[in-house]
């Protein structure tokens, strides 16, 4: 035999196979590298598993531009050629068709994948941007850990990959790598379900900190702790029952499965020592050889089984909710018994061959009731030693008809959850197998517990919100109540009328959603967003383009409003698209965006004058109101969610102003007034946003906030023909009678009109989980002075600053806050633990009241009085007084102000001069727009302060050395009560009601002063 050859020469045609034009005997054009195909969403997934795979199959040099295509003419064309063909395939293979069909005809496999990362690929950036917002927002829900732990590590490990690799080895790059794995440590434990709060609150406690890894160990371990108890819980559920002991012979049994003491062993059925009852021979029959076995044997002193259940069942049935059902006799049931068992006295065996199966018999009782006692309605036969390897097996008697007969039940260990444990020996176990048990005694029954129940004290401060309009007959009781101060002690509806009881109904119990995701659950929300979309097509609000180089786009959101009929039912519901304006840039995206809105004071004036003079309250709303004004700027957008398309990079160029542009409420408005003036409306010169025409003694009124109108005049013909020129202009909806306008609710009756805003106050309850809250007296606490020290930043300002944001608009209804937010709202830029305790605290004052707001009386009398006041150097900071000043018309409060002044002032008498400036302005203001309304106001608007040095410097020009620095505020006053329009008067400091707005007050001199506002509750209790 020939030797081979040590050195062998390769033939020339063999390539090794680290040659990249190498296929190997596995290689061939239907295999897929990527488990998953590309869809066009996950190209980084995609990428990194092809780009892994093609580097396995040392092919990755024909996509990365490495390996490029010879001359047609070189000898290694034709093998480039099949592997570029090859590679090309196994791209195709790993695509979705769709992708497929449009590179099939591609040339080069570097083509091929260059075409689809252009396609498909995200800028780094905005990639790294998206995996974070998934790493916050991820939560457990319903995974398991090991789930939600894959899920974690693979968003890690893609945000990890979207990064280079750092090259140092100093000791800082070892420092940064132990605060990325702490990082993913928190991110973990945050995501977790409440259930692990307490291993969650353990491992954070741990020095130093685990890895994830360990963590993940630790978090499995728990969860696997959590289910064998909660199996452990449902394999021991058994009720107690009350039995007498009498003595019994020696026990026949030989033998225990138990591995302690066979001397500790008591059975409960026989007395006998060494065994259990589950082992009792007189139950499960006497084995072979024994002098006893096949014979009925019972033990001494003990009737018989039969016997002794029906004695149970005797005493359960006066209060079982069971039928009559008919009993057996004892022959009837020795002969059952024998049928069930093989013919010899052995216990049943299963398909295995298993023995320990017994019969349980469950006999009926013959009478019933129907009670509902909890403690006797179900009678059934169970296990009550932990040391049974059987489980309790409760058996109902609602559930049975009353002619069935008893049901044997056939339990065998292997069929209990606990038939595996190593049960600790209890010495007292009792057990219901036991047939000479005597009957529960009559004189001492089983009865309820008397201890009275409270909810875990934890929850006292929780509720959940109201789902219906309880009477006071229909107010839960304190029993059935989850909080010690449940809302229906502080809200009632019995004063309303029944029209308008269905009106609050009605807006409390839908819910608007917040984001895009929660409104695609709802198909009337799904048809709201479709509408808006199509109306936005129709009117050509933008086109799809690509976004030209140097543009930035700007985002959009879905806002959802529900619409109500003056009758509460619901009109529409509202899905409109909104522009995030607050990115545009000045100057290139918009240039002009004043627009006027109507002010709150114009709105509270005209409901005043309306129900004096029994005008009639209409309102309307525009549908698309910002589609109607064309765009000078060029502005980019990008599409809106549910619109937008895979794979293209378009975006929309905006034609037509935006809900959200800077420059669209100004294009609407130019819009809408060119519209009305063509009929006769004149605008206001002291709101923009308020238009009347007068014809002869005719007066009409519209007032315009948005795309929201409410319109009111003496002419119910007029306001007709006015509604009929608006639909013929715009895209507009009645709504009936003013009821629900800008979230506030509207109650109108003879006595005159209240306004309030009650949901809204219940909703920001809600969403700070203060529904249940003990109410408070006072907004802010009397000697509380708010400063930048104190106590630490808050970790989420956000929260503090939403909070204060939705309290300032409470403030339209609800002056007596108006000095608490204002002191709240200082703090936005650092709020800190005290601040927003002092904001909770201001909401436990709201669940006090939660439906309390303005009373506008319908016999006033419509004349000016103000109220002016200032508290000298209040803010500790800047040491600026504070400006506080409230105005009447008539008898009904319409403007009021809490606001810090802007200089320091040198003396009270100052800073309360410059208060009385700042009402005399305000005072002048409301004159003028009382002259658009029609009232005439000939006498001069009373103006009372409690300063006697500020009266004596508006009335008196010698003090002129003295108020050099505050010139312009003497000569605003004093130009008006020349004029006639003012007069100044002294008021005392206890009748002063303006101190509301300059300082917190004690709670007496607090509601004095609040009822003197006219500051009043139609919800309270009565």
């Amino acid at each position: 035999m020939t030797e081979p050859t040590k050195n062998m020469k390769p033939d020339e045609n063999t390539m090794e196979f680290s040659d990249p034009y190498t296929i190997h005997h596995s290689d061939h054009t239907g295999l897929i590298l990527a488990s998953k195909p590309l869809d066009g969403n996950n190209y980084g997934q995609w990428s990194r598993a092809m780009s892994m795979g093609l580097s396995a199959k040392n092919k990755i040099g024909f996509i990365d531009g490495t390996i490029t295509a010879p001359s047609s003419k070189d000898a290694k064309y034709a093998a480039w050629k099949r592997c570029n063909d090859m590679v090309t395939l196994w791209i195709v293979n790993s695509v979705h068709s769709d992708i497929a069909n449009s590179i099939m005809y591609t040339e080069s496999a570097a083509a091929v994948w260059n075409d689809l990362k252009d396609r498909f690929s995200q800028s780094s950036d905005s990639r790294i941007y998206q995996i974070r917002q998934e790493i916050v927002e991820n939560r457990q829900g319903q995974l398991s850990v090991s789930s939600y732990y894959t899920k974690m590590k693979a968003l890690w490990d893609e945000l990890a990959s979207c990064h280079d690799p750092l090259t140092c080895t100093c000791a800082g790059l070892k420092e940064l790598a132990e605060r990325e794995e702490k990082e993913r440590v928190m991110q973990f434990l945050m995501g977790l379900n409440d259930s692990y709060s307490t291993i969650r609150g353990s491992i954070l406690m741990m020095n130093p900190l685990p890895d994830t890894r360990r963590v993940h160990g630790l978090i499995l371990q728990h969860e696997r702790q959590m289910d064998v108890a909660s199996r452990r819980d449902l394999g021991m559920n058994s009720h107690a029952m009350q039995v007498q002991r009498t003595p019994a012979p020696p026990s026949f049994n030989k033998q225990s499965s138990n591995t302690y003491s066979r001397k500790s062993l008591k059975c409960t059925f026989c007395d006998g020592d060494g065994h259990l009852v589950d082992h009792c021979y007189y139950i499960i029959g006497f084995p072979e050889g024994h002098k006893w076995h096949g014979k009925n044997v019972k033990p001494k002193n003990k009737r018989s089984t039969v016997n002794n259940v029906e004695a149970i069942n005797a005493a359960a049935t006066t209060k079982s909710n069971a039928s009559d059902c008919p009993m057996f006799t004892t022959e009837e049931y020795n002969q059952i018994i024998a049928m069930l068992r093989n013919g010899n006295g052995q216990p049943l065996a299963n398909a295995t061959g298993q023995k320990d199966m017994h019969v349980i018999p469950i006999i009926h009782p013959a009478h019933g009731s129907n009670s509902h006692d909890p403690t006797t309605s179900t009678l059934g036969l169970h296990h009550m030693v932990l040391d049974s390897p059987h489980t309790a097996v409760p058996i109902s008697q609602t559930n049975l008809e009353p002619s069935s007969p008893p049901t044997p039940i056939l339990i065998s260990p292997a069929d209990t959850p606990l038939a595996d444990r190593s049960p600790e020996p209890i010495p007292s176990s009792i057990s219901l197998l036991q047939p000479s048990a005597p009957p529960i005694s009559h004189q001492a029954p089983l009865r309820h517990s008397t201890r009275l129940t409270k909810p875990p004290a934890h929850f006292k401060d929780y509720v959940a919100h109201h789902s219906t309009l309880l009477t006071p007959t229909e107010a839960p009781s304190r029993s059935m109540s989850s909080t010690r101060h449940p809302l229906h002690r502080y809200v009632s509806y019995s004063c309303l009328s029944p029209g308008y009881q269905c009106f609050i109904s009605h807006i409390s119990h839908l819910v608007e959603p917040t984001t895009y995701e929660q409104a695609c659950q709802d198909p009337h929300w799904i048809a709201a967003m479709q509408a808006e979309l199509t109306a936005l097509e129709d009117n050509k609000t933008w086109s799809f383009v690509p976004l030209p180089p140097g543009q930035r786009p700007i985002g959009c959101k879905w806002v959802f409003k529900l619409k109500y009929r003056s009758d509460g039912t619901l009109e529409r519901y509202k899905a409109r698209l909104v522009a995030k304006g607050f990115t545009q840039r000045e100057g290139i995206d918009y240039k002009e965006t004043f627009a006027p809105v109507a002010k709150l004071i114009t709105v509270r004036c005209l409901l005043t004058v309306a129900v004096v003079r029994d005008w009639p309250l209409h309102q309307m709303d525009v549908q698309n109101a910002f589609l109607h004004g064309e765009l000078q700027e060029e502005v980019y957008m990008l599409p809106p969610p549910g619109c937008c398309r895979q794979g293209e990079n378009v975006v929309c160029r905006l034609h037509k102003s935006l809900y959200g542009l800077k420059q669209a409420s100004r294009s609407w408005f130019r819009e809408f007034s060119s519209a009305i003036r063509t009929i006769g409306f004149c605008q206001s010169k002291a709101d923009y946003s308020l238009f009347t025409q007068v014809k002869g003694t005719s007066l009409t009124i519209i007032l315009l906030y948005v795309d929201d109108m409410v319109i009111t005049g003496n002419n119910e013909a007029e306001i007709k023909n006015l509604k009929a020129f608006l639909s013929s202009q715009f895209r507009i909806k009645d709504l009936g009678t003013l009821k629900y306008f800008l979230g506030v609710e509207v109650a109108r009756s003879k006595a005159g009109i209240t306004i309030c805003q009650r949901k809204y106050t219940l909703d920001i309850l809600e969403e700070a989980g203060l529904l249940g809250a003990k109410p408070t007296k006072v907004p802010m606490e009397a000697d509380l002075v708010l400063t930048h020290a104190g106590s630490s930043s808050l970790h989420e300002p956000a929260r503090y600053r939403r909070l204060v944001g939705k309290l300032i608009y409470l403030t339209i209804t609800r002056p007596e806050i108006a000095y608490t937010v204002n002191t709240l709202s200082q703090f936005m830029q650092d709020p800190q633990r005290h601040h927003l305790d002092a904001a909770y605290r201001l909401l436990r004052y709201l669940k006090g009241a939660p439906g309390q707001g303005l009373m506008f009386s319908s016999q006033s009398e419509l004349h000016l009085i103000g109220y002016c006041d200032a508290d000298w150097a209040r803010c500790p900071i800047t040491r600026r007084s504070v400006t506080g000043y409230c105005i009447f018309l008539g008898n009904s409060l319409v403007s009021w102000k809490s606001k810090k002044q802007v200089t320091v002032a040198r003396s009270s008498a100052e800073a309360e001069y410059r208060s009385m400036a700042a009402a005399t302005c305000e005072l002048s203001w409301l004159r003028y727009l009382l002259e658009d309304l029609r009232v005439k106001h000939p006498q001069p608007a009373r103006l009372f302060c409690d300063n006697q040095a500020a009266l004596h410097i508006a009335a008196n020009p010698v003090y002129h050395e003295r108020t050099k620095h505050i010139e312009i505020d003497c000569h605003t006053v004093r130009e008006r009560i020349q004029k006639g329009e003012i007069k100044t008067s002294y008021v005392r400091t206890g009748e002063q009601v303006a101190d509301l707005f300059t300082k917190p007050l004690r709670a007496p001199i607090f509601h004095t002063h609040l009822g003197k506002l006219g500051v009043i509750d139609i919800h309270t209790p009565t």
